[in-house]
């Protein structure tokens, strides 16, 4: 039978924590997870921000966790590259551990993987006996705890057919499998069928990752494998080739998991869908919050989100020449400073809102190749409270760059429509506006509203 599973690293960009992934999951109904192990300590995971978990964490209070859920982890994802000589140094160990970690889940399997790149100055052939020197220290403990070491097509190595061949025939062991990949195998300019029929004999368990179609025009036969699809099963150019891939394991009688691998779960794909109607669209990554400030308001984290959203949905309503505006961030003052120099408690943000417009006719889309480009805007919310319960003040900033082929009418027409957004948003008070120049560049930037 096949059962369908979701990784927790797909609310990663997201930067949810493992228990906030959990309750993603288990509000889907699905019954089968993957998760990401930390060999060590990750601060990011620990503060909450990534799902991965921590081999030093206790795996029964995990497990507790999971049966109260009724989840089974199909796989742990202990992917670091075993194919070099790092995968001598840490990939080892970093597998042995992840091994016992699993026995203790009661998951039958450990995912590895090889590097993004070949190994500077060793032949494949040096490669290949590395490789089978580093899965045989980790087999033996395989065998002890009865756990599946999986190798999945990931990287340079594991995408060459023979290669993988020759390393599951160099041991012929039922501890040494394969977990197929769609869209790395995809990627990296296979036939995913293809790839699945070689391997069929040595595969128990499936990521399955559609593939965007920009993706695919951009790094497709020059990319290995990607983390996890921006866009869901269906939404890509990689869907037939998922449905020839799983039907192929049904009339072979396959029984395992197949873990959907994707981005915020689809959400990306439903934004596109809208682009390609012609309306904008905002995504908001929310990368870093610390709640620990005893002061704070309730919702005060929703007031500057839903204002950067505000502004930036605004933005992409704006239709001057072309779709023009990318990201928007917010700011405050940096923290006060105490009598001793300590700097007093704050709540962080860090938000990154990405406006995306598309057209349907052709004359905007070449006027949007000279008129501009907006590289990046990165931003962050310092909220700064006094002692006293003073509120501090939120900036939020909005920088353009323009090519220099850009007409001083096209750019006037960019800064007016900026302006106007001060009479849509009641939040905006006032509104600033500067303009830097580079050698090579022309740059208008900050128009600041304040609220």
């Amino acid at each position: 039978m096949i059962e369908l599973g979701l990784h927790t690293d797909n609310w990663r960009p997201l930067s949810l924590g493992h228990d906030a992934a959990i309750a993603k999951i288990v509000a889907t109904g699905i019954k089968h997870i993957e998760f990401c192990a930390i060999h060590g300590q990750n601060f990011i995971a620990a503060l909450g921000y990534d799902p991965g978990v921590s081999l030093q964490s206790n795996p029964r209070a995990i497990r507790r966790d999971l049966d109260k859920h009724g989840l089974e982890v199909s796989q742990i994802d202990g992917s670091y590259p075993m194919m070099g000589p790092n995968g001598s140094t840490f990939g080892v160990q970093y597998v042995q551990q992840t091994i016992r970690f699993a026995a203790e889940l009661d998951c039958p399997m450990v995912d590895t993987v090889d590097g993004a790149f070949e190994t500077p100055g060793m032949s494949r052939k040096e490669v290949f006996r590395l490789a089978c020197d580093n899965y045989r220290q980790v087999l033996s403990w395989a065998e002890d705890y009865d756990i599946v070491v999986n190798i999945e097509p990931h990287g340079p190595y594991t995408n060459d057919i023979d290669f993988m061949q020759r390393l599951f025939k160099h041991f012929e062991s039922e501890h040494l499998r394969c977990n197929f990949d769609t869209g790395n195998t995809f990627i990296a300019g296979h036939n995913p069928l293809e790839y699945l029929k070689a391997l069929r004999k040595y595969v128990v368990h499936c990521h399955i990752k559609d593939v965007s179609p920009a993706l695919a025009a951009a790094l497709r036969g020059e990319e290995t494998g990607i983390g996890s699809s921006e866009v869901s099963v269906g939404g890509g150019v990689n869907a037939e080739n998922i449905r020839k891939c799983i039907e192929l394991l049904h009339k072979t009688g396959w029984d395992g998991v197949v873990v959907h691998r994707v981005q915020r779960h689809g959400r990306k794909h439903a934004q596109e869908r809208r682009m390609d109607a012609g309306v904008g669209e905002v995504s908001e990554t929310q990368v870093m919050r610390t709640p620990n400030r005893t002061d704070e308001q309730p919702n005060s984290t929703q007031r500057p989100r839903r204002f950067s959203q505000r502004v930036a949905k605004e933005m992409c309503s704006l239709r001057p020449s072309a779709p023009t505006f990318a990201s928007s961030a917010l700011f405050g003052k940096p923290p006060a400073m105490d009598s001793n120099g300590r700097g007093r408690e704050t709540s962080q943000i860090v938000l990154e809102n990405h406006c995306h417009a598309a057209s349907n006719h052709h004359h905007v889309m070449k006027t949007l190749s000279f008129i501009l480009i907006i590289g990046f805007v990165c931003g962050f919310v310092v909220w700064v409270a006094e002692a006293q319960g003073k509120n501090s003040k939120l900036l939020h900033v909005v920088s353009f760059k323009f090519k220099e082929a850009a007409t001083k009418e096209q750019i006037k027409e960019v800064e007016d429509a900026f302006r106007a957004l001060k009479g849509k948003i009641p939040e905006i008070q006032t509104l600033e506006w500067a303009q830097t120049s580079a050698r090579k560049s022309s740059t208008r930037a900050s128009p600041i509203a304040g609220y």
